[in-house]
């Protein structure tokens, strides 16, 4: 800009431009700086991208794991999970976590308790994402380590889990397995109560959601988190206080959508973490009431 006005100023006194050119020639810069202001920015995210895309490359050209029909880890199929001598930590057993756990298909389990006691950290252990400390799950007697497919027949679904700034019908698929089509989409999305609200948008499945899904009520966002773990066809379906933030009324729609869903012919097993105490489950397991560790 400075330099502009000390080339243009006098060629404005000597008569060889108008004063209109004196402002082009100031401003020019600034219009130039604006065109390149988000180049950094976008560098830095080619970048991140790039180191992503190297993280995700050997995971999309794994082949796909073969089933057996009596292996028991297909997708869609119904598991029992068990834990036997239980004890769950990050670093020190939880003693409020209980050492024997069971979860039967085509039930409601709910795990209830107060914050802080472990419901978190005995559900990832459950999903096989952390270790037992001791002991040893299984799912349809078999170890989860020996689970080829895991996500497809133990699915976890975090209460934070995140919503995607992109459409609906991509923040479904995130879960889904490939090949999944629109008409799949939309019958998770009815299973998991989203169906009248899916109706009245205008653009359905490309209805354009924002990041952190800020643009959704409490109640659509936990029902598209149960719609996502539906996609996953695991077997056992693992729910971190679905309800939370929602009101009576809401929750108690939640739940008893979850109770159908176990239900249905070849529904999942559903376990529900919670510290609502008015849950109505086919069983419950209940953590103490002090915190430990």
């Amino acid at each position: 800009v400075l330099g502009g006005l000390l080339l243009g100023a006098p060629a404005v006194e000597a008569g060889q431009i108008g004063p209109v050119w004196l402002a082009v020639l100031a401003l020019l810069p600034l219009a130039i700086s604006a065109i390149g202001a988000g180049l950094p920015d976008a560098a830095a995210e080619l970048v991140a991208g790039e180191h992503a895309a190297s993280r995700l490359a050997p995971i999309l050209t794994t082949p796909p794991v073969e089933h057996s029909p009596e292996g028991g880890d297909s997708p869609g199929t119904a598991a029992a999970l068990a834990a036997e001598g239980l004890a769950v930590g990050w670093q020190h057993p939880l003693d409020a976590v209980p050492t024997r756990v069971s979860v039967r298909r085509g039930r409601l389990t709910a795990v209830v308790g107060p914050s802080g006691m472990g419901k978190t950290t005995l559900a990832l252990t459950l999903a096989g994402l952390i270790p037992p400390l001791a002991g040893r799950v299984t799912v349809d007697g078999r170890d989860l380590n020996d689970v080829e497919d895991l996500p497809r027949t133990v699915s976890f679904t975090a209460h934070d889990a995140h919503v995607f700034g992109t459409t609906l019908r991509e923040n479904l698929l995130v879960a889904a397995p490939e090949g999944t089509t629109d008409p799949d989409l939309r019958a998770a999305a009815e299973r998991a109560g989203m169906g009248p609200w899916l109706a009245s948008l205008p653009d359905g499945l490309d209805t354009h959601l924002s990041p952190g899904g800020t643009n959704l009520s409490g109640g659509e966002r936990r029902r598209l988190l149960l719609a996502r773990a539906l996609l996953t066809g695991a077997g056992v379906l693992i729910l971190d206080e679905p309800t939370e933030h929602l009101d009576t009324d809401s929750a108690a729609a939640v739940f008893a959508e979850l109770a159908d869903l176990t239900r249905d012919r070849g529904g999942p097993a559903v376990v529900v973490l919670t510290h609502d105490e008015n849950i109505v489950a086919d069983s419950t397991i209940r953590i103490g009431t002090q915190p430990s560790g």
